[in-house]
């Protein structure tokens, strides 16, 4: 594939994102991986011309792999966690920023959901899902069913519409079913849209135009 698939894929989404109104919370993504992925934008297109420039443009976009690298490895580790009061807190602690209620009644696999024992990030995209069968991938590569069951009282909104009193999330999870689970959050990501780019498939990219810049650089070399 050509460099810089994954990149460029997330990057035309959130393009189109923004030009396309939506009902949906803005996704809130780390803006340390938001540059990251805008420096990737950036260099997909100067390898474009420097694969076939001098080996001044090609060393430059070499210095440039390496410091997105460091970005990636040293800044941004997997699995982030901001400091804040508790891990279930805003960092200004729940006190001077208390998180959002869940938009109804849900419940995870059967567990009823309390918004003392989720983080922000965790209520924010809840509080986005809709009723609906959709389908997500495990750790492993699997893709599995993930349904989301609806339960309306008979009282109606200001649209007239019959208010959404829970919601029942189910995915299988038994038996032979039990391993390789990614966590809520990458499922919620998955099911609304709204997954990056995981530092490892970052990584992968960089390290793949690596090669192209040295194959580009080896072609020029037995040409002269």
């Amino acid at each position: 594939m050509a460099i810089g698939d994954v990149t460029k894929k997330w990057l035309a989404e959130k393009e189109g994102d923004a030009g396309a109104p939506d009902e949906r919370a803005t996704p809130t993504v780390d803006p340390t991986i938001a540059a990251v992925l805008a420096q990737m934008g950036r260099l997909i297109d100067q390898l474009a011309q420097a694969k076939s420039g001098s080996d001044g443009e090609k060393d430059a976009a070499y210095r440039q792999i390496e410091l997105i690298e460091k970005l990636i490895t040293k800044t941004q580790p997997e699995n982030v966690h901001h400091p804040g009061i508790s891990v279930f807190s805003h960092p200004e602690g729940d006190l001077a920023h208390p998180k959002a209620d869940l938009q109804c009644k849900i419940y995870w696999i059967g567990y009823d959901l309390r918004t003392e024992t989720l983080t922000p990030q965790e209520i924010d995209l809840l509080n986005r899902l809709k009723p609906g069968e959709y389908r997500v991938t495990k750790s492993d590569g699997t893709n599995i069913p993930f349904r989301v069951a609806g339960i309306h009282s008979d009282k109606l909104d200001d649209k007239g519409v019959p208010t959404l009193e829970r919601l029942e999330v189910w995915f299988p999870c038994k038996h032979e079913n039990r391993q390789n689970h990614m966590s809520m959050v990458s499922y919620l990501q998955q099911v609304l849209g709204d997954r990056i780019p995981s530092n490892v498939e970052l990584l992968a990219e960089l390290a793949k135009m690596r090669r192209e810049l040295a194959e580009a650089r080896r072609g020029a070399m037995s040409a002269v």
